[in-house]
């Protein structure tokens, strides 16, 4: 019986972590066109500050406590989550696995970011509130308002799916 012996394949390994490398990692990803930065350079998060504070302002419960999360924070989750439709539970997760999301909602690593019931609890204090429901400078929505915004989300619920799945399938090209 004769035995061969085969050269062994070596294959290329990390190297070790970098003083740059996740700022290099987050630059790279900027240039391949992240949308979420692309909201954060055209809108100012700041204006709806005033509108988050006053629907979600609580008289205090007493001294101590856990500090309550910014509200502009959790109101980028509720962006974030809605952007990838992910439930409650998947924004927790991906906000805590991605650089991405963590960058625009404004945590960092380091931060803990709210768990899934938190993020629940924030939606519905807003629902609450009825801060769906005001339009340009804190005004309620007229009747007209509403039923225009309902007639246009139903021709986007019906018409978003079909362009989503032709820019997934032309891998980005798109036909002018």
């Amino acid at each position: 019986m004769m035995v061969t012996q085969r050269a062994m394949k070596t294959y290329q390994t990390a190297p070790a972590l970098g003083f740059f490398d996740v700022a290099l990692r987050v630059q790279w990803l900027e240039a391949k066109g992240n949308p979420l930065s692309r909201l954060d350079a055209v809108i100012d998060w700041e204006r709806f500050r005033p509108l988050l504070e006053q629907a979600l302002a609580k008289p205090a419960k007493g001294p101590g406590g856990r500090p309550a999360n910014d509200p502009l924070k959790m109101f980028k989750l509720l962006v974030v989550q809605r952007y990838y439709n992910l439930s409650d539970e998947q924004t927790e997760y991906q906000v805590n696995d991605r650089l991405s999301f963590q960058k625009f909602a404004g945590w960092t690593v380091a931060d803990k970011v709210p768990a899934a019931n938190p993020i629940w609890d924030f939606r519905e204090a807003l629902v609450k509130a009825g801060v769906h429901e005001r339009a340009y400078r804190n005004r309620p929505l007229s009747d007209e308002q509403k039923e225009s915004n309902r007639q246009k989300s139903k021709i986007r619920a019906r018409i978003e799916p079909v362009f989503g799945f032709m820019s997934q399938s032309m891998k980005g090209f798109y036909l002018h």
